[in-house]
């Protein structure tokens, strides 16, 4: 075999590799979504089962895996466009979810409860899109 076969039959390869990986089906790219979101959602709740009640640090952790969730959520690449609008609305939603719980760790660590009543309110209208967010999602992606 001559090399400049060999080489037209790499580059061939090559080609076809690269192809096959932007033709990921719609079903591969809702998995790689939705595996961001749920391990984003298990970080979470494993924060808020061990913090106590009492321990506004757990806020500050949960702001750090809301963090996580936006470099892991931005560093997905979808062919598909709903699940690039879906990505986006994840990003916000835990953009705001860090934002407010920094905030109420702030706010309490300043006995203003003022403030700390409006975090908490931001936090709830954050957190609040995922169960909607969540259900396009999956009713998206078991459609054929």
């Amino acid at each position: 075999m001559s090399l400049c076969y060999r080489a037209s039959m790499s580059a061939i390869a090559l080609l076809g590799l690269t192809l096959a990986a932007c033709g990921e089906s719609k079903v591969a790219q809702c998995n790689r979504l939705i595996e961001v979101a749920n391990s984003a959602v298990t970080a979470v709740q494993e924060v808020t089962t061990a913090a106590s009640a009492d321990d506004p640090e757990a806020l500050n952790t949960i702001a750090d895996t809301a963090d996580q969730a936006v470099a892991d959520m931005q560093g997905l690449e979808f062919a598909d466009e709903q699940l690039q609008d879906y990505q986006q609305r994840f990003v916000a939603m835990y953009e705001e979810t860090s934002r407010a719980s920094r905030a109420i760790y702030t706010a309490v660590g300043a006995l203003d409860n003022e403030a700390a009543q409006q975090a908490v309110t931001d936090l709830q209208t954050a957190t609040g899109q995922e169960t909607d967010l969540v259900n396009e999602v999956n009713t998206y992606c078991s459609a054929s």
